[in-house]
């Protein structure tokens, strides 16, 4: 708390300088990087205003998005950073925040308090495997009706793929097209080698300095118009090439999952310290065929900690891994053919019924995506407010694209679409439980749609409870289990202890 005090004390000092009386701090980046932007608070927070006076015990005080932040402002001077708040919210904040006074603040305050902030990392800006022109055609065919003829892209998941961010292949640029195939990518220079270069000239693709990055004075800023960018859905739906190589990437994904519940079974003997799990698991990936490293900070997590969504063990707050409880993995990688996420639990010993019946509770939730086929075509499915459904793509964040069914999301869903369905629940104090699995949107027939899983990984007979099983949940599992083993059990020649793969897969 002192930490965070602090730093609020020099966002006030700055603050004063700038004759403002609150500050509005987002969570994410001028790119729309969240991750980039958690320093005054960490966490799952939307939306941090920063007032001039400190009038809470406490320093901060947690409430609801809507309406309190406006209602609080009334009569002040709001200072933002022009680069990360939008046009339409500039535009509607003239009726929704009457009486009070916006004022930009060209230098982000934040930036200026941080310290010893990462560094960017400046990998070459490569070729990949482009067909330009028929891109841009789609994405300007589907932008008729808006009479658009310019497009500004900031976001770097629709922009094209680097290495600059720690668990995102993404690079820093910005993207302005037009409809007569013309572009300026606007990147560090030094990012740039001859091969780009010459590419560039040949597709006209102008290259400029990205802090020199303004709007063309082309585009008359009065006929702004911010948009749904049809990238996201262009990339979300995938073509049949794109299915095939994520389904492979997959099956190296169960591998390293099984194998990492192959060692855990065989060597838990003792404790094991967190942090040096999640190496051992980190180091296999990386040797696996198209690798390029983590998707997100893997969470591992035994008992109580399973409890806690977030948990993450440092190096200087070490946990261990205790054989005694459930333990919990969510891990996920970047693969060039397929980017990918998982949750599993595992039990090391005969669990308790409690445990169990929670368990197998969230998996009838999970075989409901599998086995109902009755919701029609760009129909909401809401099942319960505790299911999130979230989206994937081939080799780009974890969760994208404008497809996840829950209440917020208004995108239809179409075959080619991947997410992944994660269910679960926590006992503050005691255990937690997560099921994580990837799923592909099917064409079932004329008239619905279906899900086909993607992860093979078995299920943890220890976690089982067979008497509250019916006939359909065995069937379901034991399917499951049939794909598992053949398209692992190839994988697992070399593996000691592959025998208690092909033992925990046995039909019910």
């Amino acid at each position: 708390m002192q930490k965070v005090n602090n730093k609020l004390n020099l966002l006030r000092e700055l603050m004063a300088l700038k004759y403002i009386e609150a500050y509005i701090v987002l969570h994410y980046d001028t790119h729309d990087i969240e991750s980039l932007k958690l320093y005054l608070i960490y966490g799952q927070i939307q939306l941090t205003i920063c007032k001039l006076k400190n009038n809470q015990k406490n320093g901060w005080e947690l409430q609801k998005l809507e309406p309190a932040w406006k209602l609080c402002l009334k009569g002040q001077t709001i200072g933002y950073d022009p680069l990360l708040i939008s046009h339409m919210f500039r535009k509607s904040s003239t009726t929704s925040l009457w009486n009070v006074n916006l004022k930009a603040i060209n230098q982000n305050l934040i930036d200026l308090i941080q310290t010893n902030k990462t560094q960017d990392s400046l990998s070459l800006f490569m070729i990949w495997s482009i067909s330009k022109n028929k891109k841009i055609s789609q994405i300007f065919q589907n932008l008729q009706q808006k009479k658009a003829k310019y497009i500004l892209i900031f976001k770097l998941e629709q922009n094209r793929m680097g290495k600059d961010i720690k668990l995102n292949p993404l690079f820093k640029s910005y993207l302005y097209l037009r409809d007569d195939y013309k572009e300026i990518q606007y990147i560090n220079p030094v990012q740039v080698n001859e091969q780009v270069k010459q590419y560039s000239t040949d597709n006209k693709i102008e290259i400029k300095p990205i802090f020199r990055s303004v709007i063309p004075l082309e585009i008359n800023d009065r006929l702004i118009n911010q948009v749904v960018c049809l990238i996201e859905l262009l990339k979300a739906i995938k073509n049949k090439r794109e299915i095939q190589e994520y389904k492979e990437s997959h099956i190296r994904v169960g591998e390293s999952i099984i194998y990492d519940g192959l060692r855990n079974n065989h060597q838990m003997v003792k404790f094991w310290i967190n942090t040096k799990q999640l190496k051992y698991l980190a180091q296999y990936r990386f040797k696996q065929n198209n690798n390029m490293g983590l998707s997100s900070d893997s969470i591992s997590s035994s008992g109580a900690n399973a409890a806690i969504v977030h948990y993450h063990s440092t190096q200087n707050n070490k946990s261990i891994i205790n054989p005694n409880y459930i333990y919990l993995i969510d891990s996920g990688g970047q693969y060039l053919d397929g980017t990918n996420n998982f949750t599993k639990n595992i039990s090391f010993q005969i669990t308790n019924n409690r445990r169990k019946e929670c368990l197998q509770k969230i998996r009838f939730m999970e075989e409901i995506w599998m086995y109902q086929q009755e919701d029609g075509y760009g129909k909401l499915i809401q099942i319960m407010d505790m299911v999130l459904v979230i989206e994937l793509d081939i080799y780009f964040n974890v969760h994208e694209g404008p497809h996840r069914i829950n209440k917020y999301r208004s995108q239809v869903f179409q075959p080619g679409m991947i997410v992944s369905n994660e269910l679960g629940y926590q006992e503050e104090g005691k255990f937690g439980i997560r099921i994580e699995n990837l799923i592909l949107c099917v064409q079932v027939n004329d008239q619905y749609l279906g899900f086909e899983n993607l992860i093979y990984c078995s299920y943890d007979r220890n976690l089982t409870n067979l008497d509250l099983l019916s006939s359909r949940d065995r069937n379901y599992i034991d399917q499951y289990h049939y794909l598992v083993r053949n398209n692992l059990q190839p994988l697992m020649k070399e593996y000691k202890g592959k025998d208690w793969l092909l033992k925990i897969i046995e039909p019910l």
